[in-house]
């Protein structure tokens, strides 16, 4: 299991860009539950809530920064059951639990492997916002132990 923090920041974005954005957007996907205050406090969430993707985005930095090794991930072939299961607001501070639910060798590519992470997003109540579980394709070490000879 790994824990890191980092603080929810920017989820309102400035006059000018809530603007930029309501503009270039077509109003049948607009969504004032993310970008504007009176208009979100009326809604489904009772006040602003950050996009679900935004979230990912902060998952994916904070797994990246602080759980990938940047000499060891190759890529990753996707996630799976990704679930959003509560809200996410201004002044959140999120942190990530990871949890290694299954390694295996790559069959094809011995210098590597596949790693299941199951990720929990967690707020600051440790209240769990958001859970998936990732794939990710990484280098392995050369195996230490001396090549067996067959006879």
């Amino acid at each position: 299991m790994f824990t890191c923090r980092a603080s929810w920041a920017c989820l309102v974005p400035s006059r000018s860009a809530r603007r930029r954005f309501w503009i270039s957007r077509p109003a049948s996907t607009r969504k004032g539950i993310h970008t504007d205050a009176s208009a979100a406090a009326g809604g489904p969430f009772n006040g602003l809530i950050a996009s679900g993707w935004h979230t990912m985005a902060l998952m994916m930095r904070i797994l990246v920064r602080y759980y990938l090794n940047e000499a060891a991930s190759l890529a990753s072939p996707g996630v799976d059951e990704l679930r959003w299961l509560k809200p996410v607001r201004p002044g959140d501070v999120l942190s990530l639990r990871c949890t290694v639910v299954q390694a295996r060798a790559s069959r094809s590519k011995p210098d590597r492997g596949l790693v299941h992470t199951a990720i929990e997003i967690l707020n600051q109540h440790q209240e769990t916002v958001a859970t998936l579980t990732m794939m990710n394709l990484l280098r392995r070490r050369p195996d230490p132990r001396p090549a067996v000879s067959g006879r």
